[in-house]
């Protein structure tokens, strides 16, 4: 089984990131991880995941199509090691700058929706 890191700082340098919610790892995501998988292979650079946990997205378990549990699984079953960062009021606050100098120099693989923390921008 792969591992699951609680933070970014877990992220190594010039690693390759899919970031997203996924929160049901439906076909979208899977294409999405697989292509990021691909690049990894390919630039011979370290697969990673992540994913937000506490996101306004999913605040309510209404909105959340897999339990934590089962979505780790998924994610995990996809390949690469899992970050879920932990979405606090703080983390909310960092800008595009603070948060893509967390990433140390990661490709990034999103959503065609993705955006960084504070005001939805960066990506």
């Amino acid at each position: 089984m792969r591992s699951v890191f609680d933070s970014l700082s877990a992220l190594p340098a010039a690693s390759v990131l899919a970031v997203g919610t996924f929160d049901g790892v439906h076909l979208g995501h899977q294409k999405l991880l697989a292509e990021m998988l691909r690049f990894a292979q390919h630039s011979k650079r370290e697969p990673w995941i992540l994913s937000f946990e506490g996101s306004p997205k999913l605040d309510a378990i209404s909105n959340r199509i897999y339990d934590l549990e089962l979505q780790t699984h998924y994610l995990l079953e996809q390949g690469g090691t899992l970050i879920r960062q932990l979405f606090t009021p703080a983390f909310k606050q960092l800008s595009a700058e603070k948060f893509i100098e967390q990433l140390q120099g990661a490709e990034i693989f999103c959503g065609e929706d993705g955006a960084l923390v504070k005001v939805r921008k960066g990506m």
